[in-house]
């Protein structure tokens, strides 16, 4: 596979801090984690004297040292390093790694690892952080290009976590899942490609993500309607219509077997009606991966809210994971909720493409399906007993993960919305850092600004981005925290939502044409006192400020030229063209302190 459509480079990093810890013993912080290699420079008085490397990414705060306890897939390498007589300067030949899943990205500078710190032992000289350096991989990226402050520090905070999580694992020219398998899935594409478009404008690690899952498609069915998404936001922020003729006719291609097992979509109906051999065949999934082709509600598996599959499908002839008390994820249920609002969600983007395209009936194919499909999760889920959706017909349970794709994916009508916000309210954040993405971009949706901020922000939670923090997290993790996931891999960018919910659904920063010639600016900033923006673009830099004081809220904003924006600062609408403006309203006054 080329790696010569991005361009990549390698920062020189030395470390923050590097001490003594006994004899011939040395440990070194380098600030935060990166992929890379480690260079050392060493001095022997013999040939052949061996010292052991290790480079890892936990601290043992109590030890003051890097941890190896054997955690999950966090990852710790150890290996040997044999000197030379003299002084001389070595790159340490990180051992190859080996990864769980298939498609697999490779390094451009081979064998890399994620580390933060390294400890060198049985070394008889003297080290000084000159000794040793980082060699960190990057794609190019402009860290000058976004910018964000607030007036709470924690978001701030979890803002740079997240704005780092996107340019670091970037390195590959690929938006990865994360260090388990290190390969692109199109859900956690989505996000980082959200992600990346609001930290700034190279589009090539996009299109290079697209192409490839393109021809690698992953198993959740989920995945394959998602690809529409990931097609329509490429083209809305770059501008770049080139690639929607041939991308939109495989991702349609693959996605209408799935119109043959009924509204909506149903995996299970699907394993029955063919082989693994004939999925495969229409969707380019492997056979292998065909036969684990089905929806995905969140990811760990026990971060789904004790979400109701319905019957599940066990056949002999489909070897499937043993059952558990808490569902994996990967068993093939009926047509349930969240797939449903899912696929009418991204039936919608292919309508919009094939639109866009020129191609009239299959655009009205796609809006009827997503209207249909609507239509029938309103009829068969909505218990008016409670006023909530449920997981699968007939259920009684309802999961945060139906409410949130309720609203999110237009499901629930305006009268339901109130009792679907409580119980979201009362939910907190009862799922993965993955699916928070949805979550807030919900709440935001249903106008509960004050618990989307306060999800982002969160201090008391051990389900929150301020935990991964406290962990002593540089970027995001598979999960809150190891006792939910205790294989989890400590970096996973699906988790780095805020990146893009902070200007999407914060600012209302949102492309209504491409290349955001036409923009929306809908600054929803809860209980904050200030907090300011600066949002790259290919006409220039989007840049907005929003104060609030005594019920009032003031907002300046700069439109780049060329550009036009479609403003909404608490019921005062405005079309703001090229140049700065200065608007204020009246906005709700919120008791929390921000």
């Amino acid at each position: 596979m080329e790696n010569t459509s991005y361009h990549y480079h390698i920062d020189r990093i030395s470390p923050v801090r590097i001490r003594k810890i006994g004899d011939g013993a040395f440990f070194a912080d380098f600030g935060r984690d990166a992929y890379g290699q480690l260079e050392l420079t060493l001095e022997s008085d013999r040939e052949g004297r061996t010292v052991e490397i290790a480079a890892g990414q936990m601290y043992d705060a109590e030890m003051d040292r890097m941890s190896r306890r054997i955690l999950g897939k966090v990852v710790t390498t150890v290996f040997p390093l044999v000197l030379k007589k003299g002084r001389h300067t070595y790159k340490a030949e990180f051992p190859e790694a080996v990864f769980s899943g298939t498609g697999v990205v490779p390094s451009p500078v081979g064998e890399v690892r994620p580390f933060r710190y390294c400890e060198i032992t049985g070394y008889e000289g003297e080290l000084k952080k000159e000794d040793l350096t980082q060699l960190a991989l990057f794609a190019d990226f402009d860290d000058d290009a976004a910018f964000f402050r607030s007036s709470n520090d924690m978001l701030d905070r979890v803002w740079e976590l997240c704005r780092y999580t996107i340019k670091m694992t970037n390195a590959f020219g690929f938006y990865i899942d994360g260090e388990r398998e290190r390969t692109p899935y199109e859900g956690d594409a989505m996000i980082s490609a959200l992600g990346h478009y609001c930290l700034d404008t190279d589009f090539r690690i996009a299109k290079r993500t697209i192409d490839f899952l393109m021809k690698t498609p992953n198993w959740p069915i989920n995945g394959l309607f998602l690809t529409a998404n990931l097609i329509r936001d490429y083209w809305m922020y770059s501008g770049d219509a080139s690639p929607l003729e041939e991308w939109y006719a495989k991702a349609a291609a693959r996605c209408r077997i799935f119109f043959e097992s009924g509204l909506p979509a149903d995996a299970k109906k699907i394993h029955e009606m063919y082989t693994d051999e004939e999925i495969a065949e229409k969707t380019g999934l492997s056979p292998f991966l065909s036969h684990w082709m089905r929806d995905i509600v969140d990811w760990p598996a026990r971060e789904m809210d004790e979400y109701d599959f319905g019957k599940l499908l066990r056949r002999e002839d489909k070897v499937l994971p043993p059952p558990t008390s808490t569902p994996s994820g990967r068993e093939i249920g009926e047509a349930h909720f969240v797939g449903g609002a899912g696929q009418a969600w991204s039936l919608d983007a292919f309508a919009e493409i094939a639109q866009v395209l020129g191609k009239e009936e299959d655009a009205a194919t796609f809006r009827q399906r997503a209207a249909a499909v609507r239509a029938l999760l309103r009829e068969t889920m909505f218990d008016p007993a409670t006023s909530l959706y449920v997981d699968v017909p007939g259920s009684g349970h309802t999961s945060q993960h139906t409410s949130m794709w309720a609203i999110f994916a237009d499901i629930a009508l305006p009268e339901q919305v109130p009792a679907i916000l409580r119980h979201l309210r009362l939910k907190r954040m009862s799922c993965s850092a993955c699916a928070a993405s949805k979550l807030i971009a919900a709440l935001y949706m249903a106008g509960d600004e004050e618990q989307g901020l306060r999800l982002m922000c969160d201090r008391s939670s051990n389900r929150s981005w301020s935990n991964m923090l406290r962990l002593g997290a540089t970027v995001t993790m598979e999960a809150w925290d190891h006792y939910i996931h205790p294989t989890m891999d400590l970096v996973h960018p699906f988790s780095a939502a805020p990146a893009h919910l902070i200007p999407r659904e914060m600012f209302g920063i949102k492309p209504l044409a491409p290349a955001l010639k036409r923009f929306s600016l809908v600054p929803r900033t809860g209980f904050l006192a200030e907090a300011e923006l600066r949002h790259p673009t290919i006409r220039g830099p989007i840049e907005v400020s929003v104060s609030k004081k005594g019920g009032r809220a003031r907002m300046r904003v700069r439109v780049p030229e060329g550009a036009e924006a479609e403003t909404d600062l608490y019921g005062l609408k405005k079309i703001l063209g090229a140049g700065e403006h200065l608007l204020e309203a009246e906005c709700p006054r919120y008791g929390f302190p921000g």
